[in-house]
């Protein structure tokens, strides 16, 4: 009998908490409507963590650009861009509640080509020669 009770209130707890859950809300990738004209542009995702190397404490951060990015077209197609300046910000201490960054670090790019006459991409072919790369 005190089962079938218990069994019943914990049923009903849960058809309570069902009946008021609410619908969550989350960002997506595309989520501005002028960032589709420079996916580029588009940071996706963050990642941050602290490696220790011979005591020495590192921040590691890495960002990712380009949503929805096919991971079977290969490592050619989706490039940082020369014309973005991307920006990653990063709060210490007091900062963190003020909402301002400690320190940011910009970064801005410049495709090169060691050969100008051969850039291949890896669904080309094989590269023959060292100065094929």
């Amino acid at each position: 009998m005190k089962r079938s009770v218990f069994n019943s209130g914990c049923g009903a707890a849960l058809l309570l908490a069902a009946a008021l859950a609410t619908t969550a809300k989350a960002s997506s990738h595309m989520d501005a409507p002028l960032i589709t004209l420079d996916p580029a542009a588009n940071t996706t995702d963050v990642y941050a963590f602290v490696d220790e190397d011979g005591g020495q404490k590192n921040l590691v951060v890495a960002l990712g650009v380009y949503p929805f990015e096919e991971p079977g077209i290969g490592p050619n197609k989706y490039n940082f861009d020369d014309n973005v300046l991307y920006e990653i910000h990063v709060a210490t201490g007091a900062d963190v509640a003020a909402g301002r960054p400690t320190i940011s670090y910009q970064f801005q790019f410049k495709t090169g080509f060691k050969t100008k006459g051969t850039i291949l991409q890896s669904y080309l072919g094989v590269i023959q020669d060292i100065g094929d790369a």
